[in-house]
């Protein structure tokens, strides 16, 4: 019964549908696994204003999750036996590791401004691969067939200059206000 359950939210979960990504010549688009960020890091951007004369760079943020797709996979009792004959329980894997953007600022988290003025800080976190254990009386007619979740596209930031503020912002977009905006530099957040 319970995995039942769990095949049935993973069908429900597979077809959350995520936001548009538009594309267009005023976007960066940066993937979690492009390599400009490490797992289980975070990252900061600071306005550095030189001078008064400085031209804004204004961009919103958006922050798009991982979306992913469900495979069938199918394990046959006999093979498992023969491989192992004393088999009496394996783990299979149920879903794959995957990355995910975040904001990372007790600012945005105390508040429902969704502006930042000076910095921003973002988060590469990495969740593992899921795994469900499974014994002989799992199979039916010498298989199981299991449905595992994959990676159909890993999570995006797309960073889109703007010269005003929108007038309102989605649940995973920020605007951020500020001149001259430093590389992103490696920071110690605790995540």
């Amino acid at each position: 019964m319970r995995f039942l359950i769990f095949i049935l939210s993973i069908g429900i979960f597979s077809n959350c549908k995520s936001p548009q990504r538009p594309t267009n010549k005023n976007e960066i688009i940066i993937t979690a696994d492009d390599g400009r960020f490490e797992r289980s890091k975070c990252y900061t951007s600071k306005s550095q204003p030189t001078n008064a004369d400085d031209l804004a760079q204004n961009f919103k943020l958006s922050l798009f999750e991982a979306t992913f797709k469900t495979e069938t996979k199918t394990y046959y009792l006999d093979k498992m036996l023969e491989e192992n004959p004393d088999f009496k329980r394996i783990q299979l894997k149920t879903a794959e590791g995957y990355l995910n953007f975040i904001i990372a600022d007790d600012y945005l988290r105390k508040s429902n401004t969704k502006h930042y003025t000076d910095k921003y800080n973002l988060c590469l976190v990495y969740h593992p691969p899921q795994y469900q254990t499974f014994a002989p009386f799992s199979f039916t007619d010498n298989k199981l067939e299991i449905e595992l979740k994959v990676v159909k596209e890993q999570s995006q930031i797309i960073k889109t200059l703007m010269e005003n503020k929108p007038e309102s912002l989605k649940i995973h977009e920020y605007y951020v206000k500020g001149h001259n905006w430093s590389d992103y530099e490696e920071i110690d957040s605790g995540y």
